[in-house]
């Protein structure tokens, strides 16, 4: 039976794991551009301007070169033990997506696990760049779609009188937001949910110089292929960085073994008397210590040998996203 101490200790350990799996992923299927910041909205109103961009070859609406409100994008949330995004490639390239097809798997299994399917399901998200009116920060805003800012504010562009808000995010006659949030958990995490959107005239419009500045959300994409997202689906995204660890290791030296000296020659036979000369002068040599102290600094040193050891992390977390529907 376990001790007390023992208990409180394991109780403590389980705490800990589910902390940790609290915690936002760190990998996330796009890169942000130096000098941008991720926008973190508080809950209460805030007052923004939605900035449009120039669309790039990724976007999955506008054509390449066409000013762009946001950038749309399909992504498998936690995929893999270490939790990863992952862009899916099924609906961005139209290529086979393992994560796609082991969901469908899953499926076909008589009892699969409900919220594994859900989990790993794709699911629409959006990706803004905004001006934060408080500071006059430019940011990058990301949001689910469903149930969040994305579906709330094409309602609320809808609910006006035809072609009221269609442009609010056009560089030269668009409109400011403000948005009230609120906060919300979800798993243990905290975040900020929109409850509401009012559209405000801007106080003053952008230019053409400014719009040709803002970088393209599409090309800010990372994506993998097909097998790189295999092997982090099944955790297998680590073997070759480990193996190549260990070619890199630095392999132990080998001893080197002293030759032996080479056999004097055999010398002519002398006269008996240079015999007993020449026998006094080989005992003299083996009793001189001078000779053995030579004899011994020339012995090799002992062979030492060193290994390392590795060891790896992991991260986990979750987000707000509900299952997608189709989205053509």
């Amino acid at each position: 039976m376990r001790t007390k101490k023992e208990r409180m200790d394991r109780r403590r350990s389980v705490r800990k794991r589910k902390e940790k799996m609290r915690q936002p992923t760190n990998y996330k299927p796009y890169e942000l551009p130096e000098g941008l910041k991720v926008w973190d909205p508080k809950p209460g109103a805030h007052k923004i301007d939605i900035i449009s961009f120039i669309a790039g070859k990724n976007h999955l609406v506008c054509d390449e070169g066409e000013e762009a409100p946001d950038a749309s994008y399909f992504v498998h949330k936690n995929v893999g033990p270490k939790n990863k995004d992952i862009l899916c490639i099924h609906k961005h390239k139209d290529e086979p997506c393992p994560v796609c097809e082991y969901v469908q798997k899953l499926k076909q299994q008589p009892d699969y696990d409900d919220d594994l399917v859900r989990a790993l399901s794709r699911k629409r998200r959006e990706m803004y760049l905004i001006r934060d009116l408080s500071d006059g920060e430019y940011y990058l805003w990301e949001s689910a779609y469903y149930n969040s800012f994305g579906e709330m504010l094409e309602n609320r562009m809808n609910s006006g009188e035809e072609g009221e808000y269609d442009l609010y995010w056009a560089y030269d006659e668009g409109l400011s937001l403000r948005v009230i949030f609120e906060e919300k958990s979800f798993r243990g995490h905290l975040y900020s949910n929109p409850t509401s959107i009012d559209f405000k005239p801007r106080a003053k419009q952008y230019t053409e110089a400014q719009l040709k500045k803002q970088p393209c959300l599409d090309g800010l994409f990372t994506f993998k292929s097909a097998s790189e997202i295999e092997s982090i689906l099944f955790g297998e995204d680590d073997v070759p960085k480990q193996e190549e660890e260990e070619e890199e290791a630095p392999k132990p030296k080998k001893r080197r073994r002293r030759r032996p000296d080479p056999e004097p020659e055999p010398e002519p036979e002398p006269e008996k008397e240079e015999v007993e000369e020449v026998e006094e002068e080989v005992e003299d040599e083996d009793n001189d210590p001078d000779m053995a102290a030579e004899v011994a600094a020339e012995e090799d040193p002992p062979f030492d040998d060193d290994d390392d050891d590795e060891e790896a992390d992991s991260a986990s977390a979750s987000d707000d996203d509900d299952e997608w529907d189709d989205w053509d």
